[in-house]
């Protein structure tokens, strides 16, 4: 089996998880204020608050009062400033990486491989707000990341709906300002710290709101109807995680099982591991309505060791 191929994207996950995505046929994605690497968020806006110094402590900075500006509300922001609503996913061009098993299994796992196309396939048709490529990549250059970074600085210091900037921005616009600025850096062009550079990420992302609303024939009734929609919560770390459930199974009455005909499961460093592999198959047979589970290309092992940490 071919481990790394951007034609495949492998998402990583614990054995728990991974029989819920089997057994629900949907995986979570995190909203991207609340995924699993918190240090991304600041390791964006610690860049940016960087570049912004350097302009500030130029002879003769442009746009100094916009630039000190964007200086301060960087510095105060935290995500619940934001209403924004970006949920990511994560997967990988490798699906047997040592510091992932480390990072996302260190209990045991598997990392389960998809083909984009199929990925792709099936995401148009998924309800909610997507980008015009779902799957994007991460950056790890410092260089890139800078350069990003500028542009968005010099975009805001630019142009402004309705007039000038700096000092005359309205509350509203200061964080609609920080809103979109994060979205580049996290979602459109997510960037991660350097160190990381050996996971190749790359990440399925959505636009969504969770929604209240009332059924049409009952408009009458004071209680709300909560929508039954892809959004969902759990707990984390003494967190509440908004989630979003992206379908492998579109249409239930259809039971079209085809994101798992293609798909490739590695089973990560295990003292069990040849046990672990059988019965995997076992419940992808079961759940998944798969017999090419049997073939031994579908459900391989990993190759390092199990004592990793």
């Amino acid at each position: 089996m071919k481990q790394q191929d951007k034609d495949y994207l492998y998402h990583y996950t614990t054995l728990d998880a991974f029989i819920n995505i089997v057994k629900e046929q949907e995986i979570w994605a995190s909203n991207i204020f609340y995924m699993n690497d918190t240090h991304e968020f600041h390791w964006a806006v610690e860049l940016a608050k960087d570049l912004l110094k350097t302009e500030m402590d130029g002879k003769s900075p442009a746009n100094t009062d916009t630039v000190e500006l964007m200086y301060n509300e960087l510095s105060r922001m935290k995500p619940g400033d934001l209403t924004m609503s970006v949920f990511a996913c994560s997967f990988s061009e490798d699906g047997d990486d040592l510091n992932q098993w480390r990072a996302y299994c260190p209990n045991g796992g598997v990392s389960i491989g998809f083909p984009r196309k199929d990925l792709n396939d099936i995401t148009v048709t998924q309800p909610g707000t997507g980008f015009k490529d779902p799957f994007v990549e991460c950056i790890y250059d410092d260089n890139e990341q800078r350069r990003l970074i500028r542009e968005e600085i010099n975009r805001a210091a630019k142009t402004k709906p309705g007039g000038t900037i700096g000092g005359k921005m309205s509350d509203q616009e200061k964080n609609q300002w920080c809103a979109e600025f994060l979205k580049i850096l996290l979602a459109n062009k997510p960037i991660k710290h350097p160190d990381y550079t050996s996971e190749k990420e790359w990440r399925w992302m959505k636009f969504a709101e969770p929604g209240i609303r009332k059924d049409p024939e009952q408009r009458t009734r004071k209680d709300a109807e909560i929508v039954t929609d892809p959004v969902g919560f759990r707990s984390r770390n003494s967190l509440v995680i908004p989630y979003w459930k992206f379908k492998l199974n579109p249409d239930p009455e259809k039971n079209d099982m085809k994101i798992w005909k293609n798909c490739r499961i590695v089973v990560g460093p295990n003292p069990h591991k040849h046990e672990l592999k059988a019965s995997i198959e076992y419940m992808l047979r079961y759940y998944c309505n798969e017999p090419y589970f049997n073939r031994p290309s579908k459900v391989e092992l990993s190759t390092k060791p199990y004592r990793y940490w």
